[in-house]
């Protein structure tokens, strides 16, 4: 039989999905809220989540005053704030400076080792051949192959089309 997903949870690229003129606590407990999260079980979770994200000492400050790397990652820590099974990322390091990106993916490698499945959107091979345990290849709005990095690497690096350009 097959394992059914009960909760999910997705961040859109960019710096939507956050209430900037509230801290980043209180979009933490704001979202809380609307899972109906006990207020008790908030308490421990919130500084939890803050902590994986690297914002602990920041859980006060206004979201409006935050950099765009910050709002990124507190948009993770909102995302988990319901202990979803799978989360969906779309393009989540597009715009950051290289140090913002190499953090996030930092983190994204932490939500797996905790075991949330990630479904990552990227236009970064590289991105994806870090983060990845299987990559599906998209072209046109459909699928072209699926496959694990280091095969995909070893079908496509002879003729260039996918990690040519790439020193891995």
């Amino acid at each position: 039989m097959e394992k059914i997903i009960r909760v999910n949870n997705l961040i859109f690229g960019g710096e939507r999905g956050l209430y900037w003129r509230l801290s980043a606590e209180e979009n933490m407990k704001y979202f809380g809220d609307l899972y109906r999260i006990p207020d008790e079980e908030l308490k421990q979770r919130i500084p939890y989540l803050i902590d994986i994200v690297g914002l602990s000492g920041r859980e006060k400050e206004k979201v409006e005053n935050f950099s765009k790397g910050m709002k990124q990652r507190l948009q993770i820590a909102r995302s988990l704030i319901n202990k979803p099974e799978v989360l969906f990322l779309d393009e989540p390091t597009i715009g950051l400076d290289p140090v913002g990106a190499r953090e996030l993916r930092s983190i994204i490698l932490k939500l797996k080792s905790i075991g949330t499945t990630v479904i990552l959107t990227t236009h970064y091979m590289y991105e994806a051949y870090e983060l990845c345990d299987r990559i599906a290849l998209i072209n046109k709005g459909e699928v072209i192959d699926v496959d694990t990095s280091r095969n995909l690497k070893i079908k496509y690096i002879g003729n260039g089309e996918l990690f040519g350009l790439y020193n891995y």
